[in-house]
């Protein structure tokens, strides 16, 4: 008899998380994975980097200008005030990575120029794929950070240097 009850119990738990599960997927809306932010209208870019980004040695997570090459820190890279860039990161990983070009070494710093970033902290780019974004460069001479903004990776060596020149 008790262990009918403690079945039962156990079926009316699993019952309310099922329902409860569903509610959540009919009522929550759906949010597609943010790969880049939606291009700037009428950009062309002027200069194109293709930057590849994953782990070596399963201990340091790096960028690099080629795939057989990722390096942390990552490659200088060298734009112009004024130039509008676009920037392809392919993630040849094997776990999810993102893209932004920032002030400081923080994960939390938002990007320095209008839609320098590709994926997010929350939202990255996944293993075996790649995303991209064109943004102009404005005012801004000086060094700043390329880094990775999931959680732990900046830690782990995920960033690099860039240089805008006037």
């Amino acid at each position: 008899m008790a262990g009918q009850r403690l079945v039962l119990v156990l079926l009316g738990i699993v019952g309310v998380l099922l329902l409860a599960g569903v509610a959540a997927v009919l009522v929550l809306p759906i949010q597609p994975r943010l790969e880049s932010p939606p291009p700037q209208q009428g950009l062309e870019p002027s200069k194109v980097i293709e930057l590849y980004m994953g782990e070596v040695g399963g201990t340091t997570f790096a960028f690099g200008l080629n795939p057989e090459n990722l390096t942390s820190p990552g490659p200088v890279i060298r734009i112009k005030d004024g130039e509008i860039v676009k920037i392809v990161v392919r993630n040849v990983g094997k776990i999810p990575h993102s893209f932004a070009i920032v002030p400081e070494l923080d994960r939390d710093a938002q990007p320095l120029f209008q839609g320098a970033f590709v994926g997010t902290g929350a939202r990255p780019v996944p293993a075996g794929e790649e995303g991209e974004t064109i943004f102009k460069v404005i005012d801004k001479p000086g060094r700043y950070y390329y880094i990775c903004t999931v959680p732990g990776h900046l830690e782990l060596g995920m960033w690099g240097v860039i240089v805008v020149e006037e």
